[in-house]
């Protein structure tokens, strides 16, 4: 509440006044708190909390993440006297991001990714195929979950296991068998197979991205899943994943060339398990990859289990349902992700900090995530029957997210067909109906359109004063863009009865609560 209160004096202090302050705040902070306040009114009236600060804040600057080195050097700089000090040594040289595919036509694209992969150790370079998968699982003893939970090792601290027991057959279950398969040739599965001259091994095509703690039954519907959505064939998709390609007998040297893995295949999958809360957004060695793939321009996809698929489908076109999946996605913070080895997470954390810290690495992420999901949004619509699809939340929150996304022009057919449909089907002054005008209205303002945007503002502003009153908050947001609107026209004596009466509004004590606590 407090924080909110803030916000608006500001808003209030510099207008129409020659001050200019400066913000420093947590932008993650302040956005939750934007769109927690007021029972969530804002989110209601289809604005987000960076839409909100994006109105306030009108020259945004992120401080860029120091890498160890640089702040050894900084503290060192302190500590000198200035007299003498020297010409301070150059930093040290950033992680190598793999280099951008070529955005010619797939020929070309292959002919890279054909460079990148001859780079690599030969047994890094396979795959294997899903039919492949479901042989090496059936070889794995009755007991197996029994067996490895009993070689579980013990803490000699405090006495019990090292690691959670294992309830069915997953990652780690698989890389224990996988292990004891390769004492005597120390071969990883795709290689040992090759040289049998198996038909399941071959060039991956698919690099997987999964917690290992994963049941590999769910990893394999997964997969298939994959295969149908995007017609490709189980015999001849060979699937890059860690337990069947890495030396499992001495990782560290294949793990070191985990994100050029990601690089040279050129298609990473992510598997989504649970879809509300996905593991492998916590998992560092995960993180990672999708940063791999973002930085290397490789293809990406996400992937689930046949009950989740449809849990994330159903709950895409329910009230709520796309906001909680696009939060959810957003939620990424590589400073929080782990690994099983505390040593390893260390040293992907430092990788990703060094290379391009951990802000730049969370928003890439979150950028490829939200890519996918307008995939798959995409594809729910297209399932959706004519008649429901003009009353899905969908068309709406499809064209918020790509108008997030800057991509304002893809944003402009949908939000314009959910503008039509609801005036068709709901009426003119009804709620959704006004917010897919502001809506609209909003996209045309972001897109320069002023003009245009101006009619569209005014129509929701009267429906709102007509149907709510001229105190009720959605009719004082109507009120505020209405004037911020007119300000951008640059017809600031239009522009001010509008801010006049919405600082008056807002000043007032019974708004205040309802707004600002």
């Amino acid at each position: 509440g407090k924080l909110m209160e803030v916000l608006q004096s500001l808003v209030l202090l510099t207008e129409g006044t020659p001050f200019i302050i400066f913000l420093a705040i947590d932008q993650r902070v302040v956005v939750a708190a934007i769109e927690n306040s007021n029972g969530g009114i804002y989110s209601d009236a289809g604005i987000n909390g960076n839409e909100y600060l994006d109105k306030i804040v009108q020259i945004p600057f992120v401080i860029p993440q120091l890498a160890d080195n640089e702040k050894a050097d900084l503290c060192r700089g302190y500590l000198r006297p200035a007299r003498a000090q020297k010409k301070r040594r150059a930093h040290a040289a950033p992680i190598e991001l793999p280099a951008m595919l070529s955005t010619g036509n797939e020929v070309d694209k292959r002919a890279a990714l054909l460079v990148r992969l001859a780079a690599l150790p030969e047994h890094l370079r396979l795959g294997l195929t899903l039919p492949g998968m479901r042989a090496l699982l059936s070889e794995l003893p009755s007991d197996a979950v029994e067996q490895v939970n009993a070689k579980i090792p013990i803490d000699e601290k405090t006495g019990k296991p090292r690691f959670p027991k294992h309830n069915t057959e997953n990652g780690y279950v698989i890389q224990f068998f996988i292990a004891l398969w390769a004492q005597e040739d120390k071969l990883a599965v795709c290689e040992r197979l090759q040289k049998r001259g198996s038909p399941h091994v071959g060039e991956a095509t698919v690099f997987v991205s999964w917690f290992l703690d994963t049941p590999i039954a769910t990893l394999l519907d997964a997969l298939a899943n994959f295969l149908k959505q995007k017609g490709l064939r189980e015999e001849d998709t060979f699937f890059w994943v860690c337990d069947y390609v890495i030396r499992q007998t001495d990782v560290k040297p294949d793990l070191a060339l985990l994100g050029e893995c990601v690089s040279a295949v050129g298609h990473t999958v992510l598997l989504m398990e649970p879809w509300n809360d996905p593991l492998p957004l916590k998992r560092a060695y995960c993180i990672k990859e999708v940063y791999h793939t973002q930085a290397s321009g490789a293809a990406f996809d996400m992937v689930m289990s046949t009950e989740q698929q449809q849990a994330f489908e159903s709950a895409m076109v329910t009230e709520g349902g796309f906001e909680s999946i696009q939060a959810g996605l957003s939620k990424v913070d590589v400073r929080t992700a782990e690994c099983r080895n505390k040593e390893d997470t260390e040293a992907i954390l430092d990788e990703l900090e060094k290379g391009v810290g951990y802000v730049a690495c969370n928003q890439l992420v979150i950028g490829l995530l939200l890519k996918a999901l307008v995939t798959h949004t995409h594809v729910a619509l297209e399932r959706l029957p004519a008649a429901e699809r003009r009353t899905s939340f969908l068309l709406s929150n499809l064209g918020l997210l790509l108008m997030r996304m800057d991509q304002l022009k893809e944003a402009w057919p949908l939000l314009e067909e959910a503008r039509q449909a609801c005036k068709e089907t709901l009426g003119d002054h009804h709620p959704h109906t006004l917010l897919s005008i502001g809506n609209m209205g909003l996209l045309l303002q972001e897109m320069g359109q002023l003009e245009e945007a101006r009619p569209l503002y005014e129509e929701a502003l009267q429906a709102r004063r007509e149907t709510l009153g001229d105190r009720h908050p959605s009719t004082l947001l109507s009120i505020n863009s209405m004037g911020w609107l007119l300000q951008g026209m640059g017809q600031l004596e239009e522009a001010r009865p509008f801010h006049e009466e919405a600082v008056q509004a807002s000043m007032s004590e019974a708004v205040s609560a309802s707004l600002f606590s």
